[in-house]
């Protein structure tokens, strides 16, 4: 019988994606540390002491090479299960990664989890796949239930309902030491954090569902449990802590708990929160910028049609009265502000986008330490975009080329994007469109008499060049695509 030791791996994405990527001056090019893992490792020592949990990173190692450094690993007799982590960019290489496992030995167990793995189990269920278990929800307690049981290969494939965990704070704290090998190649410097899960909104456009086995159930660490988790963190000398939940802040108690701790608390990195502009009151907002957080929101759109087919918001009007205060309040307030806009969403026109560029340029004399980050729709399965397709389709007029993209060997970093919003623009046209009214808005930020400084009006500049020139390359490979999706692409036989 193998031992129940556990070696994690975070698949590659295929290779015309990282090409995608490596063309797309917007897209970052650092490796952070993938910290789902971080939390199993937490949870698995605990309930399973003296287990070895090993890790491999193929965005670090190399997948041409992959059966050589599998086998280096899985050879030794250590491991009796690998466990790999999935989104829908990483489905056809951990299908890849689970047959080269099973070649070295079919005595290794493979269990799949994530966000792929719970919205289309069906995908690692076919006849002959490698996988042995399908993890639904969140990881945690089923995978200590499978090591715990012993149970091992399977005949086919089984599909597991994740169990969620009610209480954080029964997860340990969370340390680096599962990624000590990588410490070279991968950037420690913006460290990610959980401090809740789940979320109380329910974006059009997100994946996170009530249909996902829970994930949207709204949960958080105690304030003293997340205040002893960024003593932990703070211990790598990272520049920044970033809290990667979907919601900060969603427990009004529970966010002046913790911003009272954190005002107390002597630091010398930055924290960034995320958090929906409809929970931003005056006094939440002054909260953030006295416990000095920088804080990112999805602002998304300045059209009230747009904002209700994102299901953003119930009353669109108050939600852009609300941007502007959450504007205000960090004008000049020496904290930094990230104001995402989505570019194509369905529905999308010119006049949608007229009205959210004349929104921000009315407010581009409080735009000071603001950056505006413009981030291109991908449509997601499980999400009520994808669900229900055929309305945009009938009612709008989009155009979904290849809405089960992850099924083709082809670029993942643009796939997922191309879909023409709407019978009065397509997306190439909107692409180009966009473009031009980036470079207008901030030809109008650098000339104009703003608060912004010179330094942040160069930063302006270099950042436009930037938007520029990926626009372009995007373009071009949006239209290549686009043009061969109908010739080239059929679902991959398995």
């Amino acid at each position: 019988m193998l031992p129940m030791n556990i070696l994690f791996i975070y698949p590659p994405i295929t290779y015309e994606t990282s090409r995608g990527l490596e063309s797309n001056l917007l897209s970052g090019s650092t490796i952070s540390p993938e910290i789902s893992f971080l939390y199993l490792e937490s949870y698995l020592r605990k309930k399973i002491p003296g287990i070895e949990i090993g890790y491999l990173d193929f965005r670090i190692e190399d997948m041409k090479d992959a059966e050589t450094t599998l086998a280096s690993v899985v050879n030794e007799g250590r491991f009796g299960y690998v466990g790999i982590t999935c989104y829908s960019c990483h489905y056809l290489p951990s299908i890849a990664i689970a047959r080269i496992v099973k070649k070295i030995s079919k005595d290794i167990a493979i269990i799949i989890g994530g966000f792929h793995p719970t919205i289309c189990p069906e995908d690692f269920t076919f006849p002959g796949s490698p996988i042995d278990y399908v993890i639904r929800g969140e990881g945690e307690i089923s995978l200590y239930q499978i090591l715990a049981s012993g149970s091992g290969v399977v005949s086919s494939p089984r599909v597991v309902e994740g169990m969620q965990i009610d209480e954080l704070d029964k997860i340990p704290p969370i340390s680096l030491g599962l990624f000590e090998k990588y410490k070279k190649k991968m950037d420690f410097s913006d460290l990610p954090v959980y401090f809740s899960r789940g979320c109380i909104f329910d974006c059009s456009f997100c994946i996170s569902r009530e249909g996902t086995c829970g994930l949207k159930r709204y949960r958080v660490l105690s304030p003293g449990k997340a205040v002893a988790q960024l003593e932990i963190l703070e211990t790598y000398d990272p520049n920044r802590i970033t809290i990667v939940d979907s919601l900060f802040g969603g427990n009004r108690k529970w966010f002046d708990k913790i911003t009272a701790l954190m005002q107390r608390k002597n630091r010398p990195y930055k924290v960034k929160v995320e958090a929906h502009i409809d929970i931003l009151n005056d006094e939440k907002l002054q909260a953030l910028i006295r416990s000095k957080f920088d804080l990112t929101v999805g602002f998304e759109n300045a059209s009230p049609q747009q904002l209700a087919l994102m299901n953003k918001t119930a009353d669109p009007t108050r939600y852009i009265q609300n941007m502007s205060r959450v504007i205000d309040a960090f004008f000049h307030s020496g904290r930094e502000l990230v104001i995402n806009v989505l570019v194509g969403f369905p529905g999308e026109t010119k006049q949608t986008i007229d009205e959210t560029f004349a929104y921000l340029e009315r407010l581009s004399s409080k735009l000071d330490s603001t950056l505006l980050k413009f981030s291109l729709f991908r449509i997601y399965p499980g999400t009520p975009v994808f669900q229900n397709a055929k309305f945009f389709e009938d009612v709008l007029g989009s155009v979904f080329y290849s809405k089960d993209w992850w099924y083709h060997d082809v670029d993942h970093s643009i796939l997922p994007s191309i879909v023409d919003p709407s019978r009065h623009l397509d997306l190439i046209s909107e692409l180009t469109y966009v473009r031009d009214k980036i470079n207008d808005y901030y030809m109008h930020l650098v000339s104009g008499e703003g608060a912004s400084s010179i330094a942040y009006k160069l930063a302006f500049i270099r950042h436009l060049s930037r938007v520029n020139r990926s626009y372009d390359g995007m373009k071009e490979r949006i239209a290549s695509l686009r043009n061969s999706v109908p010739k080239r692409f059929s679902r991959l036989v398995l």
